[in-house]
């Protein structure tokens, strides 16, 4: 059998085709669908595979066009504060539901685990000059390349905490 290959312009599919691949609900991939633009064929719509995927993933993780998101700034003062208040009420409930995490806990616990791979590393080349019966030459070998990983680590580390400067 002869594989064939099909350009991505003549790929329309209908609402049950991208439920069958994506292993998502139906009723979900059409509700998503029924703002991507498409064509009847016969009689039935299909969309195109990128605007369908685009429609059922933005739908199915609830990700919405920048059309579609409030911006407090031009709501009315009482709308803007239910606004804040509901923000407010969600980022308590992602933080008792531990899927938000307090700064100054993601920052501890990222600092013992830096302490653990600090302390295993200062000690890794008088194990391996004890234990692994190396050569002093070997061991400043490795004490060496153990010297630049760290440095690459804290200026990878560094420049990931860095806060961006505003002009």
């Amino acid at each position: 059998m002869e594989a064939t290959v099909t350009p991505i312009d003549d790929l329309w599919w209908t609402a049950t085709k991208f439920s069958d691949t994506l292993k998502v609900d139906r009723r979900v991939c059409q509700q998503a669908l029924e703002t991507a633009p498409y064509r009847m064929i016969g009689k039935r719509q299909v969309w195109h595979v990128r605007e369908g995927f685009e429609a059922i993933y933005r739908r199915k993780y609830g990700l919405d066009s920048a059309s579609d998101t409030v911006n407090p700034a031009k709501l009315p003062p009482k709308d803007r504060l239910d606004h804040f208040k509901a923000e407010r009420e969600r980022l308590k409930l992602a933080q008792e539901v531990r899927a938000l995490l307090p700064a100054v806990e993601v920052e501890a616990v990222a600092g013992e685990a830096f302490k653990v791979i600090a302390q295993a590393i200062d000690v890794l080349p008088d194990t391996l000059e004890r234990d692994g019966h190396l050569s002093p030459d070997a061991v400043a070998l490795v004490q060496r390349i153990l010297d630049q990983a760290r440095e690459r680590l804290y200026e990878a580390i560094t420049g990931l905490t860095a806060k961006p400067q505003v002009d």
